[in-house]
């Protein structure tokens, strides 16, 4: 089983690859995104089995609420962080960008994790899976993106915005994991969901307001 998440990423990674060659503009830098989270997810696999092989005072479980959530969401935001500094990208693409880095990420983790424990999943696993983990690693790294998208245009801000981001994710991530393992569980699963969804409005009353300014000025 040691082996089964570089399988998993090698059967992901190969055609989402032959698909980058096939998208042009924007859309192949935000599949390209997506792809960068199933690297991240990978890599941060090794770094959470090496830290709990060294681990000698806290079990597996206080681990995902401890280290796993600092390693992780570190890891997620090094791409983003080069992104934003580097690139300079437009705040919607940025945006777009650091959402898909975390559904890579999950993608890559419920599918090792189904694959670990294939015989007690069930379709209820799944949903609960795609709502909660899998929503709660695209909204702790958009969360990122959005803040870097203030932090870069203030660069007296650049390092302790970026600190304060980290903590922030860290702390989103940290809040879930302990959450999903605990008597409020249904709370857990609910987190992420309720955070999206005022985003989701956010975003598609920013749109009709565009969309609307766009008509009128052709007018």
């Amino acid at each position: 089983m040691a082996e089964m998440i570089l399988i998993l990423f090698i059967c992901f990674f190969i055609p989402l690859i032959m698909a980058l060659f096939l998208v042009k503009g924007e859309s192949k830098i935000t599949l390209l995104f997506m792809i960068v989270g199933l690297f991240v997810c990978l890599f941060a696999s090794y770094i959470n089995g090496f830290a709990e092989s060294i681990s000698v005072t806290l079990s597996r479980t206080q681990l995902t609420y401890i280290v796993t959530p600092v390693v992780e969401e570190v890891l997620k935001a090094i791409p983003i962080v080069i992104f934003v500094f580097m690139f300079k990208p437009e705040k919607e693409h940025l945006l777009s960008c650091a959402m898909m880095l975390g559904i890579g990420f999950s993608i890559l983790e419920n599918a090792y994790i189904l694959a670990s424990n294939i015989d007690s999943v069930s379709l209820s696993w799944a949903i609960i899976r795609g709502f909660g983990a899998g929503l709660m690693h695209g909204i702790s790294t958009l969360m990122v993106g959005y803040g870097l998208s203030y932090v870069r245009v203030r660069k007296k801000l650049a390092l302790t915005g970026t600190y304060g981001l980290l903590i922030l994710a860290t702390m989103y991530h940290a809040c879930f994991n302990l959450l999903i393992q605990s008597d409020y569980r249904f709370y857990g699963i609910l987190m992420p969901t309720m955070t999206f969804l005022p985003i989701l409005l956010i975003f598609t009353r920013k749109k009709r307001r565009l969309a609307k300014s766009s008509e009128e000025k052709r007018v």
